[in-house]
This record gives structure tokens, C-alpha cells and sequence, in this order.
């Protein structure tokens, strides 16, 4: 049996043994082929040159050698230099960011191009918003690998955003993946609690951006708003993915805004609220094309476009008129992905300028006669609202155009010509050329002035308004003027939230705080007051106050009191995002329950640096509270209205608010305290005017009522300790975007 084995073992060490031998032989035969072959012989002769020009360990080698280390060494220089420069241009992005707080709410432009691309409709909106106070953060379609967002200043409050994501997603084919979505959400998210922004507007303009917008109202509160520009079913590019993205947008945006009327109709058939805002032209920068070059007379009449050279272009209408009129030249500015050119190239007088920076167009229309819109009668088309013929007539040119349902107003009011076919462009366009003068090119920038994009900023900041469910801030004074300023000041200068009103109810005042609420009042249109005669109880101020309020959202909030950035975002941020929620109050200096936390600030000028580090370190967490104080708390006005007001059998104050409380959570629905949102208190601005015996005297009373309709009043406690607060992490960023 051994004898056997052992045969077997010297067979499979033989066999082994030939394996490697026709390995090597294989092998052997690789090299051999190798150094015969072209390229080996090619490399041997280079070697052989090498070494006659710069033989080894010569001057000249040394010398080399010495260059090609400097080089390597310079090189990795100038990277660190690059990276430096990056570095600091990003960092100086970021601390402009932080450094111009918001006083007005952020606008976050899901964008349908780049910045750098052909500058329209996008970029004139984003500019307009900047100049008008708002940061506006342009998202651009082109993702990054990095961890976190990268942020790019183009001017004056106005930024450049690269998410997190796949580089290699095309934003106009491909919807974004659950990966892909929870990358770029996370890196905004971040983003923007990183630098305060506490209110913005979602601004979507491709149905790409659907379900990372959708993500971001859920985790920060704030509105969609949907710009629809185009017919997107109209593009070749656009599936089945993208319409039903659209329709989502259309079905779920807080505000839908469109360009043109047949848009409009669209979008008004899934959505409400809807507003119709066409497109506008940037007057100055192309009035100044209507002072004509000077050029000969005998020159060739110039025919121009500029734009998008697709497949809505038609080339054909535009190789017909070409031919028909030889004397004429027609000059065609913009890229032409996607069009068929093969009539046009073949025609002398028809030459393609491409892609002009936006800044030089005006120099090309100054030298044209006219102008010309050849798009083809399709749906796409038949959606769109030119941006270009605002821009035409701002220059006071002719222009003429295919019958679009947008270019039909205009030309009734004579203001450009439809044509049908290339024997009437080419008619129409010596008439109007031959009609050519001052008092036209007067009408036609007037109309223009009439609808620039700054007009078009203002109807869209109006509309963007009403996007934001109303809030109505109830206040009641009596005496304390100081305390009323600095209560009033803190709301008006701090409240980023634009849709929001303000009911001030004095209380029969004798310290000149009612002329000062009727002069406030008289200056800012957020503010209403009602006047008292007599100084009547808390509950029943606040109940006229609430017949006087328009707001969907309620805010009870004393006179003793400083807001801080973001407060009513946040508040309403939960309560949307949680139906159980029935009323949601603040953390504060001064409170006497579980809502009372340390502070480290000691003068009021700490506040809103203390406020701001406590609410991002705590963003997105509640705690159940079992009473919350009216200093300063939200309700859902027809949740108030079914469980009934204040009861006004509590004199002049305490108890109206345990009240409350108990009639909310009878109703079925939980109190809560918001951790991401502080208020400063002072505390009792107005009982500290009475004397303590009176103070005791009105609590006693109140108790006793209260006890005799709820049973045995329970004393508010304070926290133990900060980390034994419980924080509801439902409503926060941690959704699954899964």
C-alpha cells in the first residue's frame, strides 16, 4: 500500500514538473516574439541613441537627471498651489455665505441649465432675487464625488451649489437614483443648516428635480415652487419617467408658475394655485443695439436669429426664404445640436455664427435688419412664450415669426408680423424693413420697458408669497412701551418668513404705547392694531384679536418676549409634518416648565448667536410637554377654532393657558415643544406691574377655576437635566428617502 502511494506521488511530481517546463517554453517563445517585433527593435535603436547622445553617468545624464527632478518637484508645486487657490475661492465663498445672514428668505433654483449655458429665463430670475436682498443658490445639474456641497460665488448673493452625486447622471434622460437622491439630499441638507438658512423657496424648473425637492420640504418646511417654461413632453429626451415627474410637480407644488397661457391651462387642470408670469428681456442690456453701426448703403440686408438650433427650428422654412432671397444675408447664432442643417450649409448666404456669449449679442443685433423666429408649428413650440422677442423689440428691431399662440398679442398690437411660409416672411420683412423708423423703434422698446425681468421678479416675489401658508402673530399690551419695541423690532427685523401678519391689542395703554402701535401700524403693512378702551383680560384680547386674523396659523406671543431667526419656519415645519402635533411651543430662558433650558448669553446682544448654535445642534427635535405657556406658542387656526378659544372666565391672566391645553389633548391631539426653536423671555413683563397681593389674589381665583372645570391643577416642573429630554426624531431629517 505505501509502495503505491509513493508511485503515485513521484507520477503527479513528474507531472508537475513537465507542466512547468511547457510553461517556461511558453513563455520563452512570448519573449522571443517580443524581441522581435517592430516595436522592441524601435525601443532598442531609441536606447541606443539615448545612450550616444547622453551616455551614462555623464555630465549630461547628471544633468538631466537633476531637470526631470526639478520638473516633478515644480509640478507637485503648482498642484499645491492650484489646490490652495481652490481652497481659498471656496472658502471665501463660504464665509460670503455666512456673512450676509438672511434677512429676506433663500431661493434654492433647481436649475433646467447651468450658469454658463445660454443666459435666460433661469439665470434673469436668480439675478433678480439677489439684487432684491434674497441669497439665491443656483443648483447646478452637474453633480460632484465630494462628501459635501460645493459652493461657488457668481456676485452679490448669489451662489453656485455642486450636490453630492454620480458625475456621470444626465439630468434631462435619467430620473436620480434612491443612492443618488439620499447623496444629494444629505449633502444640501447639510448645507443648509450649516449656514442658517432657516427659509427658502424650492424653486424647481426641470421635472429631474422632483423627488430631491419633494425631500427637501419634508426635511426643512419650505414651499415648491414650480417654474414651468417649456411643454416637456415636446423633447425628444423626455420618457414616461420624466412626464410622470412633471405631473407630480404639478399635483404636489404649493405654486405652480408658467410662461405661456397654454401652460397655464395645463397646469391648472392638477393644480390650484396657479399663476401665469411670462418672459421678459434684460431692456438695457439690448436697447443699446437700436443705435444702428454705421455701415454703407450698399452693404447686403442682414437677416438675424439667435438661439436654441434644434429640432422645433425649422430649416426648412428657413432654407426657402434663403433661396428666395439671394441678395439677402442671414446670419444664424446659437448650437445647433439636434437640427437638420443639410439644405442651410449648402447656401452662401446663410452663415452660422454659434454659440455668442450672451454680453456680445447686442453688438450682433446692431448690425441686422430685421429679425426672423422660424420655429415649427409643434406642441413644444406652441407652449413657448420667446424669450427672445422681448429682447428683439428692446432693441427696436422687425421682427417676424411663425403663428405661436404667444406671438399673436403682440403682433395685434403691431408691434412684429406672423407669416405663414418663406414668400411671406420674405414679404413681410421688406415691408417692415422698409417701414423702419424712429417712432416704430419708440413703441417697440416701450413695450418692452413694460416687461422686463424686473417686472417680472416682482410679480413672481408676490406670488411666491402667497406659497407660504398665512400666519397670523397675535400680541396684547398694556403699558411697558420699551418692552413693545423691542418685542415688535425683534419680529420685524428677525422673521424671514414673508407671509405672516401681526395683530397688535392694546389694552387700554396710558404710556404712549398706543400711539406708537398706530404709527407702527400706519408704517408696515404687516401690522394691525386694535384699540381697547378698557384693559380687558388675556383670553379675551386674544379672542378679538382672533376675529380680526386672516392666517391659517396661529401664534400666541407676549410683549415680554425677543424672536429669533427661523422661528416660524420651524414651528411650521413640524406641524405640517405631523397631524398628531395640536399646538407647538419654543425653548426658552424663562418659562416655568420643561421648556426652560440654561443659556450662556447675559445682555440681549448674546441672543441670537446663543439661539442659533443651540437650534442647528437640536434641529429637527420635539419632546411632548404636558402644558405649554402662551408666551409663545402655534395652532392650527380651524384646529383652535373646533376645540373653542380662550375661555374669558380667567381675570386678566394664568390659568387660560393650562386651559387650552387641557381641551387640545382632549381633542385627541399632543402638545409638544420644539428643541430647534428659542425664544427669549423676559417673564411676567406685565403681572410685575401689579403688587403681590393683587399677583395672589387673581392666581387663587384663577385656580380655583380652572380646578373646578379640570380637577387638581398639577404645578409645572422644570427639566432635570438636558440629556434627559426625550427627542422626537420622527419629524426630523432622518426620513427614509428609501
Amino acid at each position: 500500500m505505501i509502495d503505491i502511494d509513493r508511485s503515485k506521488l513521484l507520477q503527479d511530481k513528474e507531472n508537475e514538473i513537465k507542466s512547468l517546463r511547457k510553461s517556461l517554453l511558453t513563455k520563452e517563445l512570448e519573449l522571443d516574439r517580443i524581441y522581435r517585433s517592430r516595436g522592441w527593435i524601435l525601443l532598442r535603436f531609441l536606447y541606443r541613441i539615448r545612450k550616444f547622445l547622453i551616455p551614462p553617468e555623464s555630465v549630461r545624464e547628471r544633468f538631466l537627471r537633476f531637470a526631470c527632478r526639478t520638473l516633478k518637484k515644480l509640478r507637485r508645486k503648482c498642484i499645491d498651489i492650484i489646490s490652495f487657490l481652490a481652497a481659498k475661492t471656496q472658502e471665501r465663498a463660504v464665509k460670503s455665505c455666512k456673512a450676509q445672514a438672511p434677512e429676506k428668505h433663500d431661493l434654492f433654483v433647481f436649475s433646467i441649465i447651468n450658469w454658463d449655458f445660454r443666459f435666460q429665463r433661469p439665470q434673469q430670475i436668480a439675478r433678480k432675487f439677489a439684487q432684491a436682498g434674497h441669497r439665491v443658490f443656483y443648483v447646478s445639474g452637474e453633480f460632484i464625488a465630494n462628501k459635501s456641497v460645493k459652493v461657488k460665488e457668481i456676485e452679490k448673493n448669489l451662489f453656485n451649489l455642486s450636490l453630492t452625486g454620480d458625475p456621470d447622471i444626465n439630468i434631462y434622460q435619467a430620473p436620480l437614483s434612491e443612492k443618488a437622491l439620499k447623496q444629494a439630499a444629505d449633502s444640501l441638507y447639510q448645507f443648509c443648516i450649516n449656514h442658517s438658512c432657516s427659509t427658502g423657496i424650492l424653486l424647481v424648473q426641470l421635472p429631474f428635480w422632483e423627488s430631491l425637492a419633494e425631500e427637501m420640504r419634508f426635511r426643512l418646511g419650505w414651499p415648491i415652487v414650480y417654474d414651468c417654461m417649456d411643454n416637456h413632453a415636446g423633447f425628444s429626451t423626455s420618457g414616461d419617467i420624466q412626464l410622470a415627474q412633471e405631473q407630480k410637480l404639478f399635483e404636489q407644488a404649493d405654486l405652480v408658475i408658467t410662461s405661456s397661457s397654454l401652460l397655464e391651462k395645463k397646469a391648472r387642470a392638477s393644480c390650484s394655485n396657479v399663476a401665469l408670469i411670462r418672459n421678459a428681456a434684460d431692456y438695457e442690456h439690448f436697447a443699446s443695439a437700436a443705435e444702428k453701426n454705421n455701415v454703407g448703403a450698399a452693404r447686403k440686408t442682414l437677416i438675424g436669429y439667435y438661439g436654441a438650433i434644434s429640432d422645433w427650428f425649422d430649416s426648412d422654412l428657413a432654407a426657402d426664404l434663403a433661396e428666395l432671397e439671394h441678395g439677402w444675408e442671414f446670419q444664424l447664432v446659437g448650437d445647433t445640436f439636434g437640427a437638420d442643417l443639410s439644405r442651410l450649409k449648402k447656401l452662401d448666404n446663410v452663415k452660422f455664427l454659434g454659440e455668442t456669449p450672451y454680453a456680445k449679442l447686442p453688438g450682433i443685433l446692431k448690425t441686422w435688419d430685421a429679425c426672423i423666429i422660424p420655429f415649427r408649428r409643434v406642441p413644444l413650440t406652441e407652449s413657448t412664450n420667446p424669450v427672445k422677442v422681448y429682447e428683439m423689440l428692446s432693441a427696436g428691431m422687425p421682427v417676424v415669426s411663425v403663428d405661436l399662440p404667444e406671438m399673436r398679442p403682440i403682433a395685434e398690437a403691431g408691434l412684429i408680423r406672423i407669416a405663414e411660409n418663406a414668400a411671406d416672411f420674405a414679404q413681410q420683412l421688406k415691408r417692415m424693413i422698409s417701414e423702419q423708423s424712429p417712432e416704430l423703434v419708440k413703441e417697440r422698446q416701450a413695450f418692452a420697458q413694460r416687461n422686463t425681468w424686473t417686472n417680472r421678479y416682482n410679480e413672481m416675489a408676490s406670488a411666491v408669497v402667497a406659497a407660504f401658508p398665512k400666519v397670523s402673530i397675535m400680541i396684547v399690551m398694556h403699558n411697558n412701551l420699551n418692552l413693545n419695541k423691542t418685542c415688535l423690532s425683534s419680529i420685524l427685523s428677525k422673521t424671514d418668513y414673508p407671509n405672516y401678519e401681526i395683530i397688535l391689542v392694546d389694552n387700554a395703554s396710558t404710556d404712549g404705547s398706543r400711539e406708537w402701535a398706530l404709527e407702527l401700524s400706519r408704517s408696515n403693512n404687516h401690522v394691525k392694531v386694535i384699540l381697547n378702551e378698557e384693559n380687558e383680560s388675556f383670553a379675551k384680547a386674544n379672542n378679538r384679536a382672533m376675529d380680526s386674523c386672516s392666517g391659517e396659523y396661529l401664534v400666541f406671543l407676549n410683549n415680554d418676549t425677543i424672536v429669533t431667526c427661523g422661528w416660524i419656519t420651524r414651528f411650521l415645519r413640524h406641524l405640517k409634518n405631523d397631524s398628531s402635533i395640536g399646538m407647538i411651543g419654543p425653548v426658552s430662558n424663562a418659562v416655568g416648565n420643561e421648556a426652560k433650558i440654561d443659556v450662556s448669553y447675559t445682555s440681549p446682544g448674546g441672543i441670537d448667536g446663543f439661539a442659533r448654535q443651540y437650534c442647528r445642534r437640536h434641529y429637527g427635535e420635539t419632546f411632548e410637554i404636558p402644558v405649554l405657556a402662551l408666551f409663545c406658542a402655534m395652532i392650527k387656526r380651524t384646529l383652535l377654532e373646533s376645540v373653542g378659544r380662550l375661555d374669558e372666565c380667567y381675570d386678566v391672566g394664568m390659568f387660560e393657558d393650562d386651559d387650552l391645553c387641557m381641551c387640545i389633548k382632549r381633542a385627541g391631539f399632543r402638545l409638544v415643544c420644539a428643541e430647534d426653536v428659542f425664544i427669549h423671555h423676559f417673564q411676567q413683563g406685565t403681572f410685575k406691574l401689579l403688587t403681590p397681593d393683587a399677583y395672589k389674589r387673581i392666581f387663587e381665583a384663577n385656580r380655583k377655576l380652572y380646578e373646578d372645570k379640570w380637577g387638581a391643577w398639577r404645578p409645572h416642573t422644570h427639566r432635570k437635566k438636558r440629556v434627559n429630554v426625550l427627542s422626537n426624531r420622527k419629524n426630523s431629517n432622518q426620513r427614509s428617502v428609501y
